[in-house]
């Protein structure tokens, strides 16, 4: 179950996936449920979709087409210069050790592949982490991060904030309850909260071409030289040039 303006985001980093990955061979680290696969598949060459959980992998089995299988994305279990794009959705800051992820990820990248990471922003009014996370990436940080593997890195974001005195009543109580240690721990008790603050949640177990949410969103590039506040989401291109 999820907010409408939850499955938009997923929509729109698929779209932006398939797009950039047409023709290509694809590999998509911690991809849980594997909920773009039924657009990618007609799209790419070929597309792996990798997890370190068993259960989700069992699970997205049972909906979406692609090769399945179990990883770690510090020791992603593929030969060198194997992938054209490795997509990372939402899950970078749960890895351990992260640089150890992004350099499994530049190795199997064949020369001029595409990382694509997508992100939450921690600079964004509101934010609360995840109690089982490791490290947020901000747009400087996830820049300096790829580029210390070998990466040409463009960092862009996506979903600008609403402004309206309710949004803006919500980010000042999500950031009190960060504050006080008041964020629910529990993935239930995090689902009644995201329904308090998006409304009513439905059933997802993704989205095909017929979906409008990847035309819906678009992408801005993000400054180097300023804090990126403004926006939900986060995505970072790191280029292989080898």
């Amino acid at each position: 179950m999820m907010p409408n303006l939850e499955k938009e985001m997923i929509a729109f980093r698929y779209a932006i996936l398939a797009e950039l990955a047409s023709g290509k061979d694809v590999l998509e680290i911690g991809a849980g449920a594997a909920l773009g696969n039924r657009t990618l598949v007609t799209k790419v060459r070929s597309l792996y979709s990798f997890d370190l959980n068993l259960t989700n992998v069992a699970n997205a089995r049972k909906h979406a087409p692609g090769i399945f299988g179990l990883a770690d994305a510090q020791s992603l279990p593929f030969a060198d210069h194997s992938f054209d794009v490795v997509a990372a959705f939402e899950m970078i800051y749960y890895v351990p050790d992260q640089d150890s992820m992004l350099a499994e990820i530049k190795r199997v990248l064949r020369p001029g592949g595409t990382a694509v990471l997508v992100m939450a922003n921690p600079e964004r009014p509101g934010f609360h982490p995840s109690p089982y996370s490791t490290k947020y990436h901000t747009a400087q940080s996830v820049t300096r991060a790829l580029e210390s593997v070998g990466f040409v890195t463009e960092v862009s974001a996506a979903f600008p904030l609403n402004y309206s005195v309710v949004a803006r009543t919500f980010r000042l109580a999500s950031r009190l309850a960060v504050m006080f240690n008041l964020v629910p721990k529990t993935l239930n008790g995090r689902g009644r909260l995201k329904k308090l603050v998006y409304g009513e949640l439905s059933p997802y177990d993704g989205f095909d071409e017929s979906d409008p949410g990847g035309s819906i969103a678009s992408l801005h590039r993000v400054p180097q030289d300023t804090p990126c506040k403004g926006y939900s989401v986060l995505y970072a291109f790191g280029r292989s040039s080898d």
